[in-house]
Formats: structure tokens, C-alpha cells, sequence
């Protein structure tokens, strides 16, 4: 599903759990993926993670297509930081969560559908990625479905 979004670089933890969920979109994109690791340290705060993933993230190019792998704790403060809503808390045994966040490309109605049909998502996803999205487009639909943001 994702392999077809045109992702071309992945951050994720050094954690096994990371490491094993990233692996499959590696080897789908052999050659095309580019993976960098971001240490959490043991230390470390969810937010400061999120930080140091937020900022490698901003220092890529705006029309990048980005994963990044996180963790139950660190997921939230990472979309907020890149300047996605909040979400709710995720618990340590949930595996299944994928969220998708639109940042710095301008958003149309027909550009997030070509997203969505690209990557084979649900029309479920298309309503968390119109939530997610601030242009004008999507404006409307989150009037009209009651969406935040």
C-alpha cells in the first residue's frame, strides 16, 4: 500500500519493533528507500524524540514523501509537531495505527484523492486525511462532516 506513494526516505527509532515494521517497505523499494535512524534514548521524553524527528523531517525538501515509524509515545507528539491535530493515545499493544499528514505541499480535493487511490487507502483514510489538511479545498468537507482543524 504504501510502496506506491512515491515514499523515498524513512525515519525510524533503533528499536527492533521499528526496525521489523519498516522492513518489508524496504525491501519492496530496494535501492529507492533511504532509512535513517533516529536514537531514542532511554533518558529521552517522547517530546524531545519527537522533536529530533520533527527536525529531520522539516529539513527535507517540502515535496518529499516521508514515513516515519514511531512508537506508542511518541507518535502524538511527532504529528503535533509537524503540525497535525492531536490524536488520541495509542496503547502499547495497538499495532495497527497509520496516520497520514499532509505538510507544506499545497492540498486540493483531486490531489488527495490521487494520494489516497495511489497508495490503495479507504475511504476512511480520506476522511483522516481531509481532517488533517488546512487548504481551502478540504475547508468545506470539515465544515460539513463537523471535522476539527
Amino acid at each position: 500500500m504504501l510502496a506506491e506513494t512515491g515514499i523515498s526516505v524513512a525515519f525510524r527509532s533503533h528499536f527492533v519493533r521499528a526496525v521489523k515494521t519498516l522492513n518489508p517497505l524496504e525491501a519492496k523499494l530496494s535501492g529507492f528507500l533511504l532509512v535513517k535512524q533516529i536514537t531514542y534514548e532511554a533518558a529521552e521524553q517522547p517530546d524531545e524524540y519527537a522533536t529530533k524527528v520533527a527536525a529531520a523531517v522539516h529539513a527535507l525538501p517540502t515535496s518529499a514523501v516521508v514515513v516515519v515509524v514511531g512508537h506508542s509515545d511518541t507518535l502524538g507528539p511527532t504529528i503535533s509537531q509537524l503540525g497535525g491535530a492531536s490524536v488520541d493515545s495509542i496503547a502499547d499493544n495497538e499495532f495497527d495505527k497509520l496516520f497520514v499528514l499532509f505538510t507544506g505541499a499545497k492540498c486540493c480535493r483531486e490531489s488527495v484523492k490521487a494520494q489516497i487511490r495511489r497508495a490503495n487507502m479507504t475511504s476512511r483514510c480520506e476522511k483522516r486525511v481531509r481532517e488533517q489538511c488546512a487548504c481551502a479545498s478540504c475547508k468545506p468537507y470539515r465544515a460539513q462532516y463537523g471535522w476539527r482543524g
